[in-house]
């Protein structure tokens, strides 16, 4: 199992209450399955790992801080 750190930004604050989180997953995890995992939508949500933007097939090594970033709209 490795840690990972998740920084939950915009509507993801509300959905689970938090700005931050730690969990467990298994090892050789991607980015896509953390994605699946938390019931969102690989399509809208853009993932920072160590403040890099990466693609849904990285996969994830321990202590990794992992930015999860919404859709943003504006006006």
């Amino acid at each position: 199992m490795i840690h990972l750190t998740l920084l939950l930004y915009g509507p993801l604050q509300d959905q689970f209450g938090k700005k931050q989180m730690t969990m467990e997953m298994p090892e050789n995890t991607t980015v896509l399955s953390l994605l699946e995992h938390l019931n969102l939508d690989s399509t809208l949500v853009k993932v920072a790992v160590n403040g890099q933007i990466v693609s849904q097939t990285m996969i994830l090594v321990e202590e990794s801080e992992i930015a999860l970033l919404p859709p943003v709209s504006g006006g």
